[in-house]
Order: structure tokens, then C-alpha cells, then sequence
């Protein structure tokens, strides 16, 4: 477990590895994510706290994923 931030203007956490499965939620630059795996398809498996919507685990792409 790491802690990671998106790099991106804005991305999705995604039901499932894959660009065509379901957005969780999107998170914009800067949003803290607690990374649990990477895959090796490109892909990171992570968790997100959202106020309202509770904890939500998802997959976002490694390439905009930055630990500091």
C-alpha cells in the first residue's frame, strides 16, 4: 500500500481495469488515492474515500499516478 496522487486535470476510477468499464467516480489533480496493486496491464487498483459515497475501489491508469 502507497500513497498516490492523480497527476491529470481530472481521471476515473474505474469498475474494472479497462477504459470502456464503469466510472466510480472522477477525481481531479492532486486527489490522494491509497494504491493497493499494480497490474500489469497499465493499470493500478486503489482505494478512495469519498465523503458522501463512503470508501470506493477501483482502478485508475498507473501512467497518472504521481507519489509525491
Amino acid at each position: 500500500r502507497d500513497t498516490v496522487y492523480i497527476s491529470s486535470k481530472h481521471e476515473a476510477i474505474r469498475r474494472r481495469p479497462d477504459r470502456k468499464s464503469d466510472n466510480l467516480k472522477t477525481v481531479l489533480l492532486g486527489t490522494r488515492l491509497t494504491r493497493v496493486a499494480v497490474c500489469e496491464n497499465g493499470w493500478s487498483k486503489v482505494v478512495y474515500t469519498d465523503k458522501k459515497l463512503g470508501k470506493l475501489n477501483g482502478y485508475v491508469r498507473t501512467s497518472v499516478l504521481m507519489d509525491t
